[in-house]
């Protein structure tokens, strides 16, 4: 046997690599004394796709102290996905034992297409995501870009007022 059962840790080269592109790209480094003090290479969580991922951001909320101190005993932790969405982005709440709460895109009609003579486009619906998201409950925002199955790239505008909210 081989003794490789799973994804082995990044190379160094790569790990660096990220750790310069992300101070570099979000500045991560900004107002801190040196670049060296950016982002933290032990910060970073290497997982092997996005299925994991999805379950891995949603158990890290429930275990924020800070989510531990404001919430009842009762309470699921709330987490918001942008519905339509492909199906592990609403799997991941219930597999962690949190709340699902869908935000629908808003949908209109488009041009003209093949087949029945209609594209949908599909758009942010503001109001119903700063509502999801100003739910006490709500600590997770699970979004896609390119949207998945809408195919919608979201532009800089809407990137921007999502991280408003």
């Amino acid at each position: 046997a081989h003794g490789v059962y799973g994804y082995p840790a990044p190379p160094p080269e790569l790990q660096a690599a990220t750790v310069r592109r992300l101070n570099q790209r979000h500045g991560f480094g900004e107002g801190l004394a040196s670049a060296a003090d950016g982002l933290d290479p032990k910060a970073l969580h290497w997982i092997p796709g996005l299925l994991p991922g999805l379950n891995h951001v949603v158990r890290a909320a429930q275990a924020d102290p800070a989510w531990l101190a404001m919430r009842e005993a009762t309470t699921l932790l709330g987490v918001a996905v942008a519905t339509p969405i492909y199906a592990p982005f609403l799997a991941a709440p219930k597999n962690c034992n949190a709340q699902l709460i869908e935000v629908p895109l808003a949908r209109s009609l488009s041009s003209p297409h093949d087949g029945d003579g209609r594209i949908w486009r599909y758009e942010i619906d503001e109001e119903a995501l700063r509502a999801a998201l100003e739910r006490p409950e709500s600590r997770v925002l699970l979004w896609c870009n390119p949207h998945n199955p809408t195919g919608r790239v979201w532009s800089r505008e809407e990137m921007l007022l999502v991280a408003r909210l």
